[in-house]
């Protein structure tokens, strides 16, 4: 988090992929939270993150604060509707 108390980058939500090892390639074992879709599905991934501050020490300022990734594909958005509930 920065001095404002915010998340610069949509990339810290995410884990990147394994790191190669031995015989195993970057990937290989995880492929990263970024790969882990469908490619023709909604998908949700719903995550805990432990946020830190930008200091130096980096200080964990809250833990497990829930957090949700959606990804959608382009043909599932193209006619999508989204209505209020009734008041």
């Amino acid at each position: 988090m920065d001095e404002n108390a915010e998340i610069q980058s949509s990339g810290a939500f995410f884990q990147g992929a394994s790191l190669a090892r031995g015989n195993l390639r970057q990937g290989e074992v995880y492929p990263g939270d970024r790969e882990m879709r469908a490619a023709d599905e909604l998908t949700v991934q719903i995550h805990l993150l432990n946020l830190k501050d930008g200091g130096p020490q980096h200080h964990v300022v809250a833990e497990c604060v829930p957090a949700v990734a959606i990804w959608m594909p382009a043909d599932m958005g193209v006619d999508t509707l989204v209505q209020d509930p009734p008041a």
